[in-house]
């Protein structure tokens, strides 16, 4: 039986894969399941992964390998698999899948509704957070200009540019709510 919703280990926006080491399956399962099994191992059958900004990721080793899953085809992860995000470059916010606890007694998806079931009836779903970070701006490569000055223009009058109108020519920066300025 679940009783809840998980969140996995956030992750920062441009995470190298090497850093990104992932959650244990049994340590997420820990916390949100009641087998009445008690001699069961508790994974979990993957029936649904947004893919969207990223790739959901398993491993049962060292290696790690992109996934999908359905309902129709289920993603069985045992205890001691691992899983983990992995964000498409410059993407920040959140990423799900959803999931029914699996006691490991039978693969058989097809009992999902019995009471006797491996299965949860239940669906769950696992978020994660993936952080934002402070991206450097990038430069353009194209010349800026900026606005004709008359030589013998009175102070008062010379409106001038903002740094802002000038660099944004030249440069831009991917980070919501970015001012960009010059150092």
């Amino acid at each position: 039986m679940l009783f809840r919703s998980i969140a996995l280990t956030s992750v920062l926006e441009d995470v190298l894969p090497a850093d990104n080491r992932g959650d244990v399956v049994n340590d997420l399962m820990q916390s949100i399941v009641k087998d009445s099994d008690f001699d069961a191992t508790t994974g979990m059958a993957v029936v649904t992964a947004d893919n969207a900004n990223g790739r959901w990721q398993v491993s049962t080793d060292t290696a790690w390998s992109n996934f999908n899953a359905s309902t129709a085809q289920p993603l069985l992860l045992a205890p001691s698999a691992k899983i983990r995000f992995v964000p498409h470059f410059d993407y920040h916010g959140n990423a799900s899948f959803e999931f029914h606890s699996w006691d490991g007694l039978s693969t058989d998806f097809a009992t999902l509704n019995l009471t006797t079931s491996a299965f949860s009836a239940d669906k769950a779903v696992a978020t994660i957070d993936v952080v934002p970070v402070n991206d450097a701006p990038r430069l353009l490569g194209v010349d800026g200009t900026i606005s004709a000055i008359y030589e013998d223009i009175l102070p008062q009058n010379n409106t001038g540019m903002a740094i802002e109108q000038i660099v944004s020519q030249v440069a831009y920066d991917v980070d919501d709510n970015s001012v960009l300025g010059v150092a």
